[in-house]
């Protein structure tokens, strides 16, 4: 009978403490909003981290796999290099690596912290221009976006751009993005 006092008073103690008013309404520890990131160079570090994502792996195949030179049978690059591809079945057609990097050019632009943020913005326009160049490889001519668009941008219903127009982004992104980056013996 003791024994079952005692359950029945620690289960009263443990659903008193539970009826706490803040106990699942906790506030957030970190909250990444832009009202508190990219106000230092380790956020901007960080955010380019993530852009190494979009490097190709040691998967199987070639360069041209994916492109329109490709014949392979193995995958995608037989769709394209018989011309049956099409924009809904292939996942190249993505802009999100695009959209990131000109999230933190346009941060950049905006920052007065202090700190050298300069290595992390060429990296965003190196990932931009390559980007560009995988979209170039297997499309031709892309639409150009160089901002940050949002649900109503006009940009979003816009002609493809050339591919001559498609090449001088690439080739401009790099020319912005080689002063920045470090020279390869300076890498540790």
């Amino acid at each position: 009978m003791k024994r079952l006092s005692i359950f029945i008073m620690a289960g009263v103690m443990i659903s008193l403490a539970a009826c706490q008013k803040n106990f699942i309404d906790i506030s957030p520890t970190a909250n990444f909003t832009d009202a508190v990131y990219f106000k230092q160079p380790g956020d901007f570090k960080t955010f380019a981290t993530g852009f190494y994502g979009q490097l190709p792996g040691w998967d199987f195949g070639t360069m041209d796999n994916n492109s329109d030179l490709s014949a392979n049978a193995n995958g995608a690059g037989y769709d394209i290099g018989h011309g049956t591809i099409a924009t809904s079945t292939s996942g190249s057609w993505d802009y999100s690596g695009i959209r990131s990097c000109n999230t933190l050019l346009a941060k950049a632009r905006a920052y007065t912290g202090g700190g050298n943020i300069s290595q992390y913005v060429g990296e965003a326009y190196f990932f931009r221009a390559f980007a560009y160049f995988n979209l170039l490889k297997t499309y031709g001519g892309v639409p150009i976006d160089t901002t940050v668009l949002t649900t109503s941008s006009p940009e979003l219903f816009a002609p493809r751009n050339s591919r001559y127009e498609v090449v001088k982004q690439i080739l401009s992104d790099l020319n912005q993005a080689i002063p920045n980056l470090p020279a390869e013996q300076n890498i540790p």
